[in-house]
């Protein structure tokens, strides 16, 4: 399974934990091009970071465009249901 399809998963599965929240702030990151902190990410699980590592690589291939779509599609939902809703 490709690190996107994971990232999917795990946003899909888990909306309001730590990992969903990561996720969609390195996506939405990738996809602006907006610098992210690396320190927040000290403290992360080790396999968790490999995914981390895993999509960013992945998101420069085109093979994975629609895989992508479908991310940053997910990923804006989210982020409008956080904000409609104060999660932090």
């Amino acid at each position: 399974m490709t690190a996107i399809k994971r990232a999917t998963k795990i946003i899909e599965s888990l909306p309001h934990g730590l990992q969903a929240s990561q996720l969609a702030e390195v996506v939405s990151a990738l996809e602006s091009g907006t610098p992210l902190p690396l320190s927040q990410f000290n403290h992360t699980d080790l396999r968790f970071l490999r995914l981390l590592l895993d999509l960013v690589e992945e998101w420069q291939m085109d093979r994975h465009e629609k895989q992508r779509k479908h991310l940053l599609s997910l990923v804006q939902n989210f982020e409008d249901y956080r904000s409609n809703n104060d999660f932090t």
